[in-house]
């Protein structure tokens, strides 16, 4: 189901993905631009002696195209990074609304039984009263708690409702009610493992991009010291007599007060800069990885522990402080808190699922991986 949400909301028309594409194209369409010739220029030129017509075409350092060039490619690759990350972010979006939706579908399973076993209690109490075996306020107690869970209950499902009914607007189509559970969570790869994946991280790969765009503006500084040289031709006639010349000339700048040192230097720092920069990322996102993955395992651990530990024992506690209120041995407040703890671990194993999902899916968009199979 949740794959296909995701296809659903790629596809409808309030989905993003318009947005991610059109910033691509249009660093695709400026990339037009890059290492273009500029327009040539007509000139006329009246003197007392002579009419002149001419044209002039700037020809610039090809080693400065060339770096030009590079810095245009590099913004479409950083585009298309970008677009991968931002379309990773939504779908974790859309992830952790439909796992909502499974921990709501688990906590009403759990409020459902609850009401259940309060209801028998409720009637196995009548029928003491009736015979005098237990006061009427224990039968009070019941039925005010039984309607507290009923009330809890609703609004569990009006929650319910409000995430489903954002779900069908992100899809664009009436979704009907998920009946479907949170899974167990499975098990993650080791550590190295995952450290290996994050070469696929949007976010490494973004500054990895940043990196090159800076190498490349190192490059374009650099051959800005000689921009290129300008040609020019004319012809022109002479006013006083009846005889035609032609004209050419090239010029260049020659590098005496400006050698561009300024912004080749800037652009070198800027390149350290990446690159420190790209290392200071990969070591947070090595951190983050590790932190995300040995928190999600101690939740696995802790769920293991409800499974085999935690809920036998208050299942055995529950029952064994039933049968002593039946005889007379404790009152029904024991019985309350029994419930209340044996429900509130069931409450608890599915809380501990939507949360190991959430590590799952973040760890997932970190890594541009899934670790779901």
């Amino acid at each position: 189901m949740l794959d296909s949400l995701v296809l659903w909301a790629m596809s409808s028309p309030v989905s993003p993905r318009e947005v991610w594409e059109y910033s691509v194209k249009a660093e695709e369409s400026r990339l037009y631009q890059f290492g273009r010739l500029s327009n040539p220029a007509v000139g006329y030129d009246y003197d007392a002696d002579y009419h002149l017509l001419g044209l002039s075409q700037e020809i610039p350092n090809p080693w400065l195209l060339k770096a030009h060039r590079r810095i245009g490619e590099g913004r479409v690759r950083a585009a298309a990074v970008k677009r991968t990350e931002d379309s990773l972010k939504f779908v974790l979006y859309l992830k952790g609304r439909y796992y909502d939706l499974l921990l709501l579908n688990g906590r009403l399973y759990v409020e459902s039984l609850r009401i259940a076993v309060l209801d028998s209690l409720v009637r196995i109490v009548e029928r003491g009263v009736r015979v005098g075996r237990f006061p009427v306020a224990h039968l009070d107690a019941l039925k005010a708690r039984r309607e507290h869970l009923l009330g809890r209950l609703s609004l569990l499902k009006g929650e319910y409702g409000g995430i489903l009914s954002g779900l069908s607007v992100l899809v664009a189509r009436d979704l009907p009610r998920i009946e479907d559970t949170l899974p167990e969570p499975p098990a993650l790869p080791g550590e190295d493992s995952l450290l290996t994946l994050l070469g696929n991280s949007p976010a490494l790969r973004l500054k990895a991009e940043e990196v090159r765009l800076a190498r490349a503006e190192v490059g374009f500084q650099g051959a800005r010291v000689f921009p290129g040289f300008e040609v020019s031709a004319g012809v022109f006639r002479y006013r006083d007599r009846p005889a035609n010349g032609i004209t050419a000339g090239v010029s260049f700048p020659l590098p005496l007060f400006n050698t561009n040192r300024g912004n080749y230097g800037a652009a070198r720092y800027l390149l350290k800069r990446a690159k420190a920069d790209s290392a200071f990322t990969y070591g947070r996102l090595s951190g983050e990885v590790l932190m995300l993955a040995r928190t999600y395992n101690a939740v696995r651990g802790k769920l293991r522990r409800l499974d085999e530990v935690e809920i036998p024992a208050l299942e055995g506690a529950y029952s064994s402080t039933l049968k002593a209120y039946m005889v007379g041995a404790v009152g029904y407040t024991e019985v309350f808190s029994a419930l209340d703890a044996l429900y509130g671990a069931y409450t608890e194993r599915h809380e501990l699922k939507r949360r190991a999902f959430a590590l799952l899916s973040e760890l997932e968009a970190l890594l541009n991986a899934d670790l779901r199979r």
